[in-house]
């Protein structure tokens, strides 16, 4: 049975959808300034991560944006300097930061020179406490975060298996070696808190998890990514036609399907 409610839009491929996720940034930026007069948005990294950055980067629409306003902060962080190729930190720097006006005070980096990724997830979540101003028993609510899905099902840097990352009581947990790595990461309460998320997907690689998790059981809660399933209303899929060859005919269940 086709999970309800899942708003997938199919792009014709890879840039497409990183110049869908720029309207929509922008789209997010607007009313939040509008609503609340500051934007906050979570950013990912990876390969479509990355083509979204440049093209924000480059744009006249991320060129037009408040970026006074505008406060950027990372969804998760490989343990690696700001400087070394794997960084997500890097990534936004050489992609988005040094092409738009956005207040050095506005960017909100998890820091990788600490003592240890404990150290440091202890110390973003206190970042996140400051910024946000939230008080006890509230959690952090992002206007926007934007998200990848990893072949297995990650997202973020919370891997199969990892709980306490799901479920755990912690805004921000440093997470055991996955793909070569230590990371720190946003955990599942912070991300299913925020207002709107867009989770990115292109790729023929991405196929076949694509349609496990859109097409699975609907009480399944088999992968990472189906910690987003009680906030599915807030939740856009950004899919190429590749990703989505797999997926049960469209015009059923799945939400609004936008074509290029």
């Amino acid at each position: 049975m086709r999970r309800q409610g899942a708003n997938v839009e199919i792009l014709a491929d890879v840039d497409a959808v990183a110049r869908r996720a720029v309207e929509l940034f922008a789209v997010h930026c607007e009313g939040a300034i509008s609503d609340r007069g500051v934007f906050r948005a979570a950013v990912s990294g990876g390969r479509t991560g990355g083509k979204f950055l440049q093209l924000l980067g480059c744009s006249a629409t991320g060129a037009a944006l408040a970026w006074e306003r505008t406060q950027l902060f990372w969804v998760d962080e490989r343990w690696v300097p700001h400087d070394a190729p794997e960084s997500n930190y890097r990534l936004a720097a050489e992609g988005l930061l040094r092409y738009v006006a956005v207040p050095r005070r506005n960017v909100h980096p998890i820091a990788t020179d600490a003592d240890t990724p404990e150290v440091a997830a202890a110390q973003y979540e206190e970042v996140l406490r400051r910024e946000f101003g939230v008080t006890p028993g509230q959690t952090p609510r992002f206007d926007l975060i934007l998200l990848g899905m990893g072949a297995d099902g990650h997202t973020g840097s919370i891997f199969p298996g990892d709980v306490q990352s799901l479920h755990g009581g912690a805004w921000v947990r440093a997470v055991p070696e996955a793909v070569g790595f230590r990371r720190i990461t946003l955990t599942g309460p912070v991300l299913q808190a925020g207002r709107s998320i867009v989770v990115m997907a292109p790729g023929i690689q991405k196929a076949a998890i694509l349609a496990r998790v859109l097409d699975g059981p609907v009480g399944e809660r088999r992968y990472p990514v189906h910690l987003l399933w009680p906030v599915l209303e807030r939740v856009i899929w950004l899919v190429d036609r590749e990703a989505a060859g797999a997926l049960r005919p469209s015009g059923q269940d799945h939400g609004n399907l936008l074509k290029e």
